[in-house]
């Protein structure tokens, strides 16, 4: 097994961004938490204004290009 890193390219078409943005739009987000601290896990107030887990909730292309660039660095 080699060290080496080979560069590689992320493809997505029209379609499947399309449907990220649906699947994304029909995501059932749990209760809010019962405290004011963060000793439930992180506030879903804190992930609602960032679209979840997702870096771009509505611009799912913005993702792929920060992992574009990401991945650019390693090469």
């Amino acid at each position: 097994m080699s060290d080496a890193v080979e560069p590689f390219r992320i493809e997505t078409s029209d379609e499947q961004l399309e449907d990220l943005r649906d699947r994304l739009r029909r995501t059932r987000w749990p209760e809010a938490e019962t405290v004011d601290d963060w000793s439930q896990g992180i506030p879903l107030s804190n992930e609602l204004d960032r679209g979840g887990h997702f870096a771009a909730f509505e611009q799912p292309e913005l993702f792929v290009g920060e992992l574009r660039s990401f991945f650019a660095l390693v090469r």
